[in-house]
């Protein structure tokens, strides 16, 4: 290469990490601490004052996120208590620069040196405008430092391997360590490195590669153990208690005693309390869908739906174009094992699908093979270069679009990203980072904000999380199944106007309603009386609020008294239980008449009434 073409490719790539840096920053500039950034806020600070490990904070996760985003308020004299202003963007900053700047330098290089030149500026420009890869850089969580190390590490390995010597070893097992003390799920790309390393040497009939690739994770180890401060490595005592309460499995437990030798404690606590929330796992919406178990396609649709419509095709073309612009099949298997060791892990083995994140280091291998492409322009020329140049255009301008809500970013087969909640939530969505935001957007236009319990007319603004129930599904239901949203505040926020948009009318209740008769009880219920299987407990004092919502609604003028209890039965008729209490009014009547129009719902009154029929009550309302 010249002089001037080399300048040209550097300059190039300083401004594709630059743009990095800016948006990803920019975009988190004035946003809420996310969920997780507000339990990992200080902890490796606190970590490194008192030398103690908590389940608050560090035996959450691997504490080399902790230490890198703590290392602004070691200058700070008092720290921020809370993830707030400032001190939080400045830690975000540290750890963007810190994890994300390498973690393009890997990229470009990897690209380079398996498809050239092009290819590197390629899969930087990929890496760079990924909304994904943009929303989590600048977060204080370890998504993006296990992603960074990971990476590095295999790519320092496949280096070593291809270069047949020792010059990389301390490097890649160093690094490799380091993913370790990221994330637990760092063991996944351990497992890969281990798989394709042998395999190679295999191929190569190359023993000593074995041998080195083994002290490589041996190394690996040491400096995890070094992370720790080698923090309980001798304690057998309680690596065997921790042991005897994994679960009752041959392999499991073969791995946990092979392993705990050679573990520090506080890790193997962290690694024990992930592997029970990774197999028995995490509410978990999709596509209208609950579960708490997942679903084995959930990663996959994700990236389908979050990442540009250009990036998904380029990876497209370059799947079928392998056989044709691939490297060698050894180098190959380094790029492609490990996004398959990784949506593998997450997709059948885990039971956690609550964001496209876990499966972040999956990612960098998915630009670099990518960029497979640019061995196209070789063969066709002109019109191939203009073909991938309006791709990574439409690339760009799909980030540039995005900003600053990358974290809520959907691509065009979601309908854009004012219909991601449909599809995703939690932290795809809506994980925090603009509650302050819509706050003071619903204190400026009158609207009220996350209401406790509905009402009965007006403008309300409710989270995608709450409105789509992934903890409640009661609170909203109303709105889920009787309105539209009007409108949206940065796509996570939903907002609803109760005057209109209704799916039936009330003035329709009477066709309507359906399932059984109406079962009314007297105010003072005679002794003896009850509801068929209904508690009597129940009716002891007032209950308040629909659905465990404290306060009760204010009473029309023209029914003083009236209260309703809302149960819900299935069959048989004993199968029935309180869903809460609350006066009769044009509020309630809302709920009253939804519930009541799904069949499986029945109203007992203790109004005062016996015998009501239904006709009446609908006049009423």
């Amino acid at each position: 290469m010249t002089e001037k073409g080399w300048r040209l490719r550097t300059l190039s790539v300083t401004a594709l990490i630059a743009t990095f840096v800016g948006l990803a920053l920019g975009s988190v500039r004035g946003q809420d601490a996310t969920y997780d950034e507000r339990d990992y806020f200080g902890i490796g600070r606190s970590i490194l004052a008192t030398g103690a490990w908590t389940p608050e904070g560090g035996l959450r996760q691997p504490p080399l996120s902790f230490y890198v985003n703590s290392l602004p308020l070691l200058f700070v004299d008092p720290p921020s208590e809370t993830p707030e202003g400032g001190q939080l963007l400045a830690c975000r900053a540290v750890s963007l620069v810190v994890f994300g700047v390498p973690l393009l330098i890997v990229i470009f290089l990897w690209a380079r040196d398996l498809y050239g030149g092009g290819a590197g500026l390629m899969a930087l420009a990929l890496a760079t405008f990924s909304p994904t890869l943009l929303a989590h850089a600048a977060l204080i969580t370890p998504d993006l430092p296990v992603t960074a190390t990971g990476f590095a590490a295999t790519y320092l390995c496949w280096r070593n391997h291809r270069d047949g010597g020792r010059r990389l070893l301390l490097a890649w097992s160093a690094i490799l360590g380091l993913a370790l003390l990221a994330k637990t799920g760092a063991w996944i790309i351990l497992f890969s490195t281990l798989v394709v390393g042998t395999l190679e040497a295999a191929a190569r009939r190359r023993p000593r590669d074995l041998a080195l690739l083994i002290a490589g994770l041996m190394g690996a180890v040491l400096v995890l153990n070094l992370g720790y401060g080698f923090r309980g490595i001798f304690d057998y005592e309680g690596k065997a208690a921790l042991i005897a309460k994994a679960p009752d499995r041959p392999l499991v437990r073969a791995v946990a005693w092979t392993g705990a030798p050679f573990l520090p404690l506080p890790y193997m606590k962290t690694a024990a309390a992930q592997t029970k929330v990774f197999q028995s796992g995490w509410p978990a919406f999709l596509m209208g869908e609950f579960s708490h178990t997942g679903w084995w396609y959930y990663y996959l649709v994700a990236l389908v739906l979050k990442e540009p419509v250009p990036l998904l095709l380029i990876l497209l073309g370059s799947a079928f174009c392998i056989r044709r612009w691939h490297a060698s099949r050894l180098d190959e298997s380094w790029l492609l094992t490990a996004p398959v060791f990784v949506f593998g892990a997450f997709s059948c083995l885990g039971r956690v699908n609550i964001g496209l994140r876990y499966v972040l280091p999956a990612f960098p291998f998915l630009f670099v093979s990518a960029s497979r492409v640019a061995r196209w322009p070789h063969e066709a020329r002109r019109p191939a270069w203009v073909v991938l140049g309006a791709f990574l255009m439409w690339h760009a301008v799909e980030a540039a679009r995005a900003f600053p809500d990358y974290l809520a970013y959907f691509n065009e087969f979601a309908g854009g990203s004012r219909n991601g909640y449909r599809y995703l939530v939690d932290s795809n969505l809506d994980w925090g980072q603009n509650r302050t935001r819509a706050k003071a957007y619903a204190r400026d236009h009158g609207i009220e904000f996350e209401p406790r319990v509905l009402p009965g007319t007006g403008r309300v603004i409710v989270s995608a999380n709450e409105y789509q129930g992934i903890l409640n599904r009661e609170k909203y239901r109303l709105l889920r199944e009787e309105y539209e949203p009007i409108g949206n505040f940065r796509f996570n926020w939903l907002i609803f106007d109760l005057d209109r948009k209704r799916r039936f009318a009330t003035e329709d209740v009477v066709s309507v309603l359906s399932g059984p008769g109406w079962l009314v009880s007297p105010e003072e219920p005679p002794p003896g009386w009850r509801a068929p299987a209904f508690d009597d407990r129940a009716w002891g004092a007032a209950a308040t609020g629909v659905a465990g919502v404290d306060g009760d609604f204010d009473l029309l003028k023209e029914f003083p008294g009236s209260r309703a209890r809302l149960i819900r039965c299935g069959a048989p008729a004993d199968n029935c239980h309180l869903r809460g209490g609350f006066a009769l009014e044009r509020q309630a009547a809302q709920a009253i008449l939804h519930f009541a129009s799904r069949g499986t719902f029945e109203i007992y009154l203790n109004g005062g009434i016996l015998g009501m029929k239904r006709t009446e009550i609908a006049r009423k309302f």
